[in-house]
């Protein structure tokens, strides 16, 4: 078949010569002669046509004066050309809809009338819809996606990269995630957070016996979670028994096909693409189709390039994903009545009435091309003098930007409206577009800039959803009060009323406006719910509280908390590490024990088995799982026996002798619980004080209540009177106020640590074990009382002495002020019941010199009191 004619068009000013927006297009035309003249072609001389269509003056001048070398200047304000500054990048997508809400209905345009266009569609891609469909805009989203950030292919690059080097949290839930596994998302959910938590080892995930290692009884169920397992993990292990010995690209390729064809992969894929199609996702379902055949073709190529080539699994799957890499797959745009939005470097010219671009931004819009890459424009030039054409250099590429530029200022035929963001979502400051600059100080010196205004016109009801949020908010100030409305106002009431789904929403919110409080309280019938009428808790919730009310409430209220995640955490090596102290020291607990008879090698070796047993009884998984674990069971050995020879220096020059260790009080405890009265009824305390030294001083009974830190704590009296730190204090009246023979003697913190000291020889046995013994810190407060400090350390006035505390003018206390701050600590522990029933949870958290509570608190994303 032989074509007589053919014509070409080009958008051009000219057919000969120089362009500077043209250039690109100039170049074509005249490569086009060239190539007809070598082939003998006759062509006709080419000759410039009209479009034919009539502009409005102030884009017809906008059009004949943006690349001018001498602009002129247009007189007056142009009224078809409008620049936007809104505050950030969502206000932008707002404007922009309520600017299509109000074109429509004011200057009778069809939806087909409007075309959206961005520099940088990645910046919106995620506002545009949310927006759009709020505005209830009907809109089509022209763009490429690339072949691999697809969910279905992301899911067969998943199970390649699983083939290649292994399983992984990241990889295994891509897969649980695409939707073509059989696995909902609430089960991917529950697995993920249990993989995080367990922290699976690599070897677990290749074998089919069930997982039987529960972090968190209460969380989850093993019987649920290897039921998980066994739907998306035993089918990846199956793929893989398909293989044996080499194989090659053809064979995996076949294998490949074989066993989707076995997981019902063509028909799930069908059915995906049938459930778009009824929920009117035509889109999707289009995306979804032609992802399933590129990845049928990829693969086939791959197979018939590769041959009969021997493969690996990992050369296998750089080769798909790469060649995958480069695909990319569009949407044909649809004919029903919809708002297009495009990139700039997409858009096609349909004859808008009304362009609006969004981001004309600096670099954005026009694009910098400044990078030369490896081969530099000069190179390129050369290249191109011998025949060779390469990428355009950064100069076509600027010039080829200004003509998007051109099309895009030429494209409306009666509106044209450019938006500049004055910031980002995160408050940077963002420059305009040098556009602008030229719009305002070349072309149109009277144009004015829109603002954003947050002022809303209830004539202009956009939709129902936005109608409906603005209503709620009038609603909500002047406390529902319907009467108090505008009349406009009462008629959209009564209007969404109508409609049963809206209804229901007013009806939702109205009985929320019934039941508001202050921002900082709930009401006290919630805190019975939420705590019971005799409040029941520990000293450590008391002080969680008095830090912040706020926090507390999350914690303990909405039982709110982060997912648990797996590895040696904090309050790990602290369990392990309080369960060894007590264990050791009840094996040296018998009367009559001689505690400086003990000497540091029997000590550590003692410790050494106890770690090693508590790391089998507590984890055994975890820490055997890697060297790293390994080496903090070591770590924790030494910390262990650090803190152990402390207190077995301790009882070898003191009175004192241990009492008793992880003494626990409360119901159907070894003490009964500490309850105090409170103006809402009784607050029952309980909890475990970590050791107890008791010793008979002048005919009384004295006890020393010690708690463990795995950090240097202070017990600070202000602090104490704060309620923020008077745990010991709770502990010494709950033991103490038991027994009527019982005094408190001290009450102490002890850092459990293994200190480092710095000395550029061996020193002696004694100068170290004294400097050893002064890093690992005890803190608190003592009795004023001569016979008591001698007990506590009968070495107390030797200065040269290792002492286990070194007590100041500061922490000894006369007997008046230690019954003050111990009949204090109640009255605070009363005071905190009687405000958390009350129902107060207000977000005041305390911050002194030595104390930030927001520093140790999870909530500050919901609180924001530290943004």
């Amino acid at each position: 078949m032989q074509i007589s004619d053919v014509c070409v068009s080009l958008c051009t000013d000219k057919v000969d010569g120089t362009s500077l927006v043209f250039s690109s297009q100039i170049a074509t035309l005249k490569n086009l002669m060239m190539t007809a003249e070598k082939l003998g072609i006759e062509t006709s001389a080419p000759s410039l046509i009209s479009s034919g269509t009539t502009l409005p003056a102030d884009i017809l001048h906008l059009k004949e004066n943006l690349f001018a070398p001498s602009p002129e200047c247009f007189e007056g304000n142009p009224e078809h050309i409008r620049i936007l500054r809104p505050d950030n990048q969502s206000s932008e997508v707002s404007m922009c809809a309520q600017l299509i809400k109000k074109l429509l209905r004011e200057n009778n345009y069809s939806l087909n009338d409007i075309l959206v266009l961005s520099g940088n569609i990645e910046n919106y891609e995620h506002l545009l819809p949310r927006i759009f469909e709020e505005y209830e805009i009907p809109f089509f989203l022209d763009r490429k996606t690339v072949l691999t950030k697809s969910p279905f292919m992301q899911m067969l690059l998943s199970i390649l990269e699983i083939l290649a080097y292994g399983f992984s949290y990241e990889r295994i839930m891509r897969v649980a995630r695409s939707g073509f596994f059989p696995v909902s998302q609430n089960d991917c959910d529950i697995f993920e957070n249990y993989v995080l938590a367990a922290s699976i080892s690599h070897s677990a995930w290749n074998k089919l016996d069930n997982w039987t290692f529960n972090p968190d009884p209460g969380a989850f169920s093993m019987d649920e979670i290897n039921r998980i397992k066994a739907g998306l993990v035993h089918p990846i292990l199956d793929l893989l028994n398909m293989f044996s010995g080499r194989k090659t690209a053809k064979t995996i390729t076949e294998n490949l096909f074989l066993w989707m064809g076995k997981m019902g992969f063509p028909d799930i894929v069908d059915k995906k693409i049938a459930e778009f199609k009824s929920q009117l996702k035509t889109d999707d379902a289009d995306q979804l189709r032609m992802v399933w055949n590129s990845f049928i073709s990829v693969a086939n190529q791959i197979a018939d390039f590769m041959g009969s080539s021997f493969s690996t699994f990992a050369d296998f799957y750089e080769l798909f994903s790469s060649a995958a890499g480069e695909l990319s797959v569009g949407i044909i745009p649809p004919s029903q009545d919809t708002v297009t939005i495009s990139p700039v470097e997409l858009f096609r010219s349909t004859g808008a009435k009304a362009v609006i671009l969004l981001g004309a931004l600096d670099g954005v819009f026009p694009k910098s091309h400044t990078n030369e890459g490896l081969i530099s424009d000069a190179e390129r030039l050369l290249l191109k003098d011998t025949g060779l054409t390469l990428a355009p250099d950064n100069l076509s590429a600027q010039r080829d930007e200004q003509f998007l530029v051109y099309s895009v200022v030429s494209t409306p035929r009666e509106e044209l409206f450019i938006f500049a963001p004055l910031g980002d979502r995160d408050g940077k400051t963002l420059k305009p577009s040098d556009i602008i600059y030229s719009l305002k100080e070349d072309i149109f010196p009277d144009i004015k800039e829109i603002s954003q205004s947050s002022h809303f016109d209830p004539s202009e009801f956009q939709s129902r959803e936005i109608t409906l949020r603005h209503l709620a908010e009038k609603l909500f100030q002047n406390d529902w009060k319907k009467d108090s409305l505008s009349p406009l106002w009462k008629e959209a009431y009564d209007c969404l009323c109508s409609i049963p789904e809206y209804n229901e929403n007013l009806l939702r919110l109205s009985e929320m406006n019934s039941h508001k409080t202050p921002n900082d309280i709930i009401t006290k019938e919630t805190a019975k719910q939420l705590y019971g009428e005799n409040l029941v808790m520990s000293v450590s919730k008391l002080e969680k509280y008095n830090s912040c009310a706020f926090s507390f409430f999350m914690q303990y209220g909405l039982f709110a908390k982060e997912r648990l995640l797996g590895g040696l955490k904090i309050a790990d090596t602290g369990t392990l590490l309080h369960s060894v102290l007590c264990d050791y020291f009840k094996s040296k607990s018998a009367p009559g024990t001689d505690y400086g008879s003990i000497s540091r090698n029997e000590c550590f070796a003692d410790i050494s088995n106890l770690v090693d047993f508590a790391g089998k009884t507590l984890n055994e998984a975890l820490y055997q799982s890697s060297h790293y674990y390994k080496y903090m069971l070591l770590r924790m050995k030494n910390i262990a026996t650090s803190t152990a020879w402390k207190l077995i220096r301790f009882y070898a020059q003191s009175d004192f002798r241990p009492a008793g260790f992880e003494i626990a009080f409360g119901k159907n405890k070894e003490y009964p619980p500490y309850t105090l009265p409170t103006a809402f009824g009784t607050v029952s305390l309980k909890g475990f004080v970590d050791r107890v030294d008791s010793a008979k001083i002048d005919g009384n009974e004295y006890l020393i209540i010690s708690d463990y830190k795995s950090s240097e704590k202070k017990l600070d009296t202000n602090l104490a009177n704060l309620g923020v730190r008077f745990q010991p204090l709770i502990y010494a009246n709950a033991l103490t106020k038991s027994s009527s023979k019982s005094r408190v003697a001290a009450m102490l913190y002890l850092e459990m640590t293994d200190p480092y000291i710095s000395c550029t020889t061996e020193p002696e046995v004694s100068r170290r074990e004294k400097e050893i013994s002064d890093k690992i810190s005890v803190h608190g407060l003592a009795l004023d009382s001569p016979a008591v400090l001698q007990g506590i350390d009968n070495y107390f006035s030797d200065k040269d002495a290792i002492h286990y505390i070194r007590l100041n003018p500061k922490s000894i206390l006369p007997q008046e002020y230690f019954d003050e701050i111990l009949n204090g600590a109640d009255q605070k522990a009363i005071e905190t019941a009687e405000n958390i029933l009350s129902g107060k949870i207000d977000i005041n958290p305390i911050c002194v010199s030595n104390f930030d509570a927001c520093s140790i608190c999870s909530y500050s994303g919901v609180c924001m009191k530290n943004k």
